[in-house]
């Protein structure tokens, strides 16, 4: 019988390590993550995600109005 062929696991693995890290990295932080991406890039981030810790004590504390 013919021998088996060479598994193609170093293959498969340096082509999948390889390929994601560029790839995906880049791209997921820049696409889902506001804060991971550059500041300089994306200036209307930053100021988005500071004033939602601002609000959280404000509906804590009992409005002057009522």
């Amino acid at each position: 019988p013919p021998p088996p062929p060479p598994p193609p696991l170093p293959v498969t693995t340096t082509t999948t390590t390889t390929t994601t890290p560029p790839f995906q990295l880049p791209q997921l932080p820049c696409i889902l993550p506001a804060p991971f991406c550059p500041p300089s890039s994306s200036p209307a981030t930053p100021p988005p995600q500071q004033p939602q810790p601002g609000p959280g004590p404000v509906p804590t504390s009992p409005p002057p109005a009522s």
